[in-house]
């Protein structure tokens, strides 16, 4: 077996095992040149602003329930124009919300009723667990996906499809007709943009056409 075909078979393995995946995206903080620079201005880290978490079961193929907060940073609490404009929420939302750890203390009572701990993560590509498990130690409280094995679905489906770069979501909407996500950019809708991808892995989609 190839380190390609390990990869996805590990995939299927754990949300066979599992049963199923916790769907995650997260939306942070951010400014015109955080994604190019990793976040590296250490003034300027990423902070969690929004947690979108669905639980979605392999035997229905469907989300069994799902969970969103918004989030009040610490570090910088007043949003960038650009993270307003390109998440589209409004600053006033921001200061009304919880911040980080009684947010996590809503998302472990949730996950306590609805997703068992031998559901992994699921989310495409490894960010959202790192600047998760990142703000926890920042902020001293418990990770609550602490221990839970995490599937990068990017990379799966990257090696699934033999693609020559790393495949985008818009790479697999154009290769499998899929429809878009009018919602782009906001925790929830993200998480669940992952039940159009999940399919083709369960089902051993062909490499790319």
């Amino acid at each position: 077996m190839s380190a390609d075909e390990g990869l996805v078979a590990r995939a299927l393995g754990e949300l066979h095992r599992g049963g199923g995946a916790l769907l995650i995206d997260l939306e942070f903080t951010c400014w015109e040149d955080s994604v190019r620079t990793g976040w590296a201005d250490p003034a300027h880290p990423a902070e969690i602003i929004e947690i979108g978490l669905a639980a979605f079961r392999v035997a229905t193929r469907a989300v069994h329930g799902s969970f969103t907060t918004l989030v009040r940073p610490r570090v910088n609490p007043v949003l960038s124009e650009y993270c307003c404009e390109l998440l589209h929420i409004p600053q006033r939302e921001i200061d009304a919300a919880d911040e980080l750890p009684a947010a996590l203390a809503k998302v472990a009572a949730w996950l306590a009723s609805l997703a068992p701990a031998g559901l992994v993560s699921c989310g495409w590509g490894p960010l959202d667990r790192k600047v998760l498990a990142s703000n926890t130690r920042m902020l001293g409280v418990a990770d609550p996906l602490a221990g839970r094995p995490h599937i990068d679905l990017g990379a799966v489906m990257t090696e699934l499809y033999r693609h020559p770069t790393p495949i985008t979501r818009d790479d697999l909407r154009d290769l499998e007709r899929l429809p878009p996500n009018p919602r782009r950019h906001r925790a929830l809708d993200d998480a669940l943009d992952l039940l159009h991808f999940l399919p083709l892995l369960l089902d051993g989609a062909p490499p790319t056409r």
